[in-house]
């Protein structure tokens, strides 16, 4: 602890007391940016490669006669193809969130960088 106290008040250039109290706060923004920065980059990738699945599927469909079995393969890919788009909404909410939610954190890495 007394380390990265040490490493964390070099970086703001504080006093290792000031940074000794940030640190709890520094360790709950953290965990809020590493969970929604997670949720984030999985949400995102399985919205694009299932819209983009689903709507290659969709559009090959679109060329088959229309019986029941490709009426509702269709049904199914438009469910993936919505599923998708709210992945991703849901990726672009978490990236916010991760910004509002962990403000020190970003600046910190913004700062190392």
């Amino acid at each position: 602890m007394e380390i990265l106290a040490t490493e964390l008040a070099k970086l703001l250039d504080i006093g290792v007391d000031k940074a000794t109290e940030l640190y709890p706060l520094l360790g709950t923004q953290y965990v809020f940016y590493s969970i929604l920065g997670n949720l984030q980059d999985i949400a995102a990738i399985i919205g694009i490669i299932l819209v983009l699945v689903a709507s290659v599927f969709y559009f090959c469909t679109l060329m088959d006669d229309a019986d029941d079995d490709v009426i509702k393969l269709r049904k199914f890919l438009v469910g993936a193809l919505i599923t998708g788009i709210v992945l991703i909404i849901v990726g672009i909410v978490a990236f916010s969130f991760k910004l509002y939610l962990a403000p020190d954190i970003s600046l910190l890495l913004n700062l190392t960088q």
